[in-house]
């Protein structure tokens, strides 16, 4: 469902829990609802995670060679890694990292139930009108009048209907 906030809620959990993870923490946007570009393929996204320390005329050609490099990488590491607006567990499943020390967060539109591991898929809905109004006004940057704007389910009066 598009819309409610899964990459902020994410991003937030991901800033609360860095301090378990002193090795890394990663965010990576598979791009597969992004308008106008093509999702991360998984080679793509695992070419950039790889490369960190390794010379890129040594990456292996293939998926299985690459998803294993990223696991051999990540076997002692204490890491987070945020895959946002993936589209499948084919596309998320060569990134997870296997180590014990890893935690992955993965946002999607779609339900993604069958990746390995401990995965637990919380599921979003959609706000209330009322409580997503009160949000709007809470999060909606100011005017500079210091006011802050709130949707409405009228449109303003126009100056000439008075």
């Amino acid at each position: 469902m598009p819309g409610v906030d899964k990459t902020a809620l994410a991003v937030h959990a991901a800033h609360l829990l860095r301090d378990r993870f002193p090795d890394r923490q990663l965010f990576i946007d598979l791009q597969s609802h992004t308008p106008g570009q093509d999702p991360l393929t998984p080679q793509a996204a695992l070419a950039g995670l790889s490369a960190v320390g390794v010379d890129t005329r040594c990456l292996p050609g293939d998926l299985d060679g690459l998803a294993g490099l990223w696991r051999d990488r990540m076997t002692e590491q204490r890491a987070l890694l945020v895959l946002d607006n993936a589209a499948s567990s084919t596309q998320v499943a060569p990134l997870l990292p296997g180590g014990e020390g890893c935690l992955v967060l993965v946002t999607s539109r779609r339900h993604i139930g069958d990746l390995p591991g401990a995965a637990v898929p919380p599921l979003l809905e959609t706000l209330p009108p009322d409580e997503a109004q009160e949000m709007f006004g809470r999060l909606a940057p100011a005017a500079p009048d210091g006011t802050t704007t709130t949707p409405s389910s009228k449109p303003p009066a126009s100056p000439d209907h008075r």
